[in-house]
């Protein structure tokens, strides 16, 4: 995962997911805190935050 500057963003695991990824992954800050929403295939929606996936 980049940055908004190109950068590699320190602490990120990406997972891996059973279905794919059908739209582009949508970041939120929610108390200061990160997280990155993905919709996939299934129809299911992940929210992750830089160490885990969070559901």
């Amino acid at each position: 995962m980049y940055d908004s500057n190109g950068k590699i963003v320190s602490g990120f695991r990406p997972p891996i997911f059973e279905s794919k990824i059908i739209n582009n992954p949508v970041h939120i800050r929610i108390n200061g805190k990160d997280y990155i929403v993905v919709q996939l295939e299934d129809g299911s929606l992940k929210i992750l935050d830089r160490r885990e996936e969070i559901e």
